[in-house]
């Protein structure tokens, strides 16, 4: 087994999925973190709209944990974290975009939903970077309301 897989003694699973402390930065081991969580969440999502038979959804979301898993690579085996954070907030971005024009614009739930995309960016992301994710999530989310006020 490489060395990279092997089960670290003092942080059991976890560790060995996000890295030790020791070879990686608290950064980089949040946003390892966050490709974790958010490959099982994006999971029972596919599961939940292939029960109702949502395909174009379906399609979507295996692109997204495509996408997710190559960023964990990135991230957790190349060590190049600042590139993979910025792919995945672009990948998100795309897939909220297009989730607010699927799932009922305004009335759905995807402002929220963006609210917490950008949380996490503010949270893996390096301080020198917050005012582009303030300056992308304020543009993003008046530009989908201005659209959907101008076009009902």
């Amino acid at each position: 087994m490489s060395q990279n897989l092997k089960r670290s003694d003092t942080g059991g699973l976890w560790a060995t999925l996000t890295g030790a402390p020791e070879e990686y930065s608290m950064e980089n081991r949040a946003f390892n973190y966050v490709c974790v969580i958010s490959f099982f969440i994006l999971l029972y999502y596919l599961a939940c709209d292939s029960y109702i038979a949502q395909y174009l959804m379906c399609s979507v979301i295996l692109i997204l944990i495509f996408i997710l898993c190559c960023l964990y690579y990135v991230s957790r085996f190349l060590k190049k974290y600042q590139a993979a954070i910025i792919i995945y907030a672009a990948s998100s971005y795309i897939a909220l975009i297009l989730n607010y024009y699927y799932n009922s614009g305004i009335s759905g739930p995807t402002i929220c939903v963006f609210f917490l995309t950008f949380i996490l960016l503010i949270a893996i992301g390096k301080p020198k970077q917050y005012p582009l994710w303030i300056a992308l999530q304020i543009i993003t989310v008046l530009a989908l309301l201005l659209s959907e006020y101008l076009h009902p």
